[in-house]
């Protein structure tokens, strides 16, 4: 398993709606070239994933969903980086076992597959 420390800046926005289910906005952003210090043969052609947990009847399960490519631009406040953005807006989650269990990023790359987290350390969920 591949884990890149810097590069990759996840995050998940989870909303309940005025019907009660609740929608989530994930997100991934990629600077290639911080990612390309750390995995030296990337070629900068990444797909990027999310790995959404479900519970039911106390069985957790993972989906994997594809992120969207979204553009480019710059990030950062000081410390501004060019990166590739990835998102998509999936309806009707589990809101719980997301903020019990978070969210696991990855890249699909020519390198392999590439995780934004280390096992067991996936990315909290912002509940509104």
């Amino acid at each position: 398993m591949t884990t890149i420390s810097k590069g990759l800046y996840p995050s998940v926005t989870v909303t309940k709606t005025q019907t009660g289910k609740s929608v989530a906005d994930v997100q991934l952003k990629v600077s290639d070239a911080l990612v390309r210090e750390q995995l030296h043969g990337f070629d900068g052609m990444e797909r990027a994933f999310a790995l959404l947990p479900q519970e039911r009847k106390g069985q957790l399960t993972w989906k994997k969903v594809s992120l969207d490519f979204a553009g480019s631009g710059i990030v950062g406040y000081y410390n501004r980086t060019f990166c590739d953005n990835h998102d998509k807006h999936l309806a009707q989650v589990d809101a719980k076992a997301i903020a019990k269990h978070g969210v696991a990023f990855g890249l699909e790359t020519n390198e392999g597959v590439v995780w934004a987290q280390n096992s067991g350390d996936n990315t909290k969920a912002t509940i509104r």
